[in-house]
């Protein structure tokens, strides 16, 4: 089976705030979006690569993109203003029936990573991982704690997620016509009526948000974490 891979890489790092996109920034002496693109340079299922850019950025992307030594065909897209946007504007120059979307923020994967996603029985599922802390609904504006919920019914979505690209396209198209915004596509799909799986995912996984999130990064980095048969 052949996939689109869709990589996510619009983000500006406004919360990092080091005057650079984020996913530029070096972690252990590679640039963060490296880690990424070596991890499906080699999957053979893995057709082509779509990624996006920030406004002023595609010239750097391609830098980076040569450094890599991909061989696969690549697309170019200007990242929206919102990731379901992107995610939406990127999916209009998807070549294949199933695809693979995944954020140049959630460097620690490797091979193992995509290809164990690949070759799960579902369609449509991605990683997810239990939530070892306790979450409550809360109201901001009254700041009134308004109920409970239930930790093992909870997952925290992670990333690598693989779809087919039809449903997927549809459930987008849905969301624009009743105004409805998403912040990742596994709970954009289900709302719009399709089913989506999850499988389990690793701890390691975390997506690189803050500047303390780089000190774990690269403390992750430094283990035997890329010789590990990661889920």
């Amino acid at each position: 089976m052949s996939y689109s891979f869709l990589l996510l890489s619009g983000g500006v790092g406004s919360r990092i705030n080091i005057g650079k996109p984020k996913q530029y920034i070096n972690l252990n002496g590679t640039p963060m979006i490296i880690y990424s693109l070596m991890a499906i340079k080699e999957i053979k299922e893995i057709k082509e690569l779509i990624i996006n850019y920030p406004k002023g950025e595609k010239k750097n992307l391609k830098k980076f993109i040569k450094l890599s030594g991909i061989d696969k065909k690549i697309t170019f897209v200007k990242a929206g203003e919102t990731r379901q946007e992107s995610v939406n504007k990127m999916l209009k120059k998807v070549n294949y029936n199933n695809l693979i979307i995944h954020e140049a923020a959630r460097p620690l994967v490797n091979k193992n990573t995509f290809l164990n996603l690949i070759n799960a029985k579902f369609k449509n599922c991605g990683y997810m991982h239990e939530i070892p802390f306790t979450v409550a609904p809360v109201n901001p504006d009254t700041r009134l704690v308004t109920g409970s919920l239930k930790r093992d019914n909870l997952r925290n979505v992670l990333l690598p997620q693989k779809f087919q690209t039809q449903p997927l396209k549809k459930a987008h198209k849905k969301s624009i016509k009743n105004n409805k915004i998403f912040t990742e596509d596994a709970c954009l799909f289900v709302e719009n009526g399709y089913k989506f799986h999850f499988i389990d995912g690793s701890d390691t996984n975390i997506k690189v948000t803050y500047r303390s999130d780089l000190i774990l990064a690269e403390s992750i980095l430094s283990t035997s974490f890329n010789n590990e048969d990661n889920k």
